[in-house]
């Protein structure tokens, strides 16, 4: 029997903490594909710190092409595998970034809320998330650095209202403070969840995700 090495996301309380557990021959009701996009420098990286280890660093370094993390987050007492993809926002690896997204049923689109430039280039991320992902992929906009809002280049009414035109769920996280950054995934799980559960995702998309092998430290047999 393989053991999964992975990290089981409590949500609920406002100060709730991310709990590294051992979890073995778990049978999940799903396993879904996400992805994390935005333009370097957004705190990408640092908000999948705070969601699996609950720590937060200043040392880190851009995102070089792709890098694979799993978590598990329960919805309505059922746990629910993601794997997440986390993308290099630099233009020179856009490219190679850019093939990950094939068969993603979720997506955090993340943006620094003191960058006007990555707010500002969210269209381009949209476009490449239309043209690759799932048709019924569930895309939360994100709008990180909470706790530099003295410093905000873009307002909270202008991202909630280009969130709403485009369809988007929308909340402001800070990965250094860890605020909302449980119930952003959370969100994000529980939606791609009930589009699961209701048939709106392809079946070719829901196949890929079903058909993983997990490995020894949580690694995945997926190529998708």
């Amino acid at each position: 029997m393989l053991t999964d090495f992975l990290h089981l996301t409590k949500y609920g309380q406002k100060n709730s903490k991310t709990k590294s557990i051992i979890m073995i021959g778990v049978e999940y009701k799903h396993t879904f594909k996400f992805i994390v996009i935005g333009s370097s420098g957004v705190g990408k990286t640092s908000l999948l710190k705070r969601l699996i280890d609950d720590t937060f660093s200043t040392d880190n370094t851009s995102t070089i092409g792709v890098e694979y993390l799993s978590t598990v987050i329960e919805i309505d007492g059922q746990p629910i595998k993601l794997q997440i993809w986390d993308t290099a926002g630099q233009e020179k690896f856009r490219s190679i970034a850019k093939s990950y997204f094939r068969h993603a049923v979720g997506v955090i689109l993340v943006y620094d809320i003191t960058d006007r430039k990555s707010f500002d280039d969210l269209s381009f991320w949209l476009n490449d998330v239309h043209s690759l992902c799932d048709p019924n992929a569930a895309v939360t906009l994100i709008g990180n650095k909470l706790d530099m809002a003295s410093q905000r280049a873009v307002t909270t009414a202008e991202a909630q209202a280009f969130a709403s035109n485009h369809q988007l769920t929308y909340l402001e996280t800070s990965a250094r403070g860890g605020d909302n950054v449980n119930e952003a995934f959370h969100r994000a799980t529980k939606t791609v969840f009930e589009r699961a559960e209701s048939g709106q995702l392809s079946s070719k998309t829901a196949a890929t995700s079903q058909n993983v092998t997990v490995g020894k430290g949580g690694d995945t047999g997926c190529k998708c």
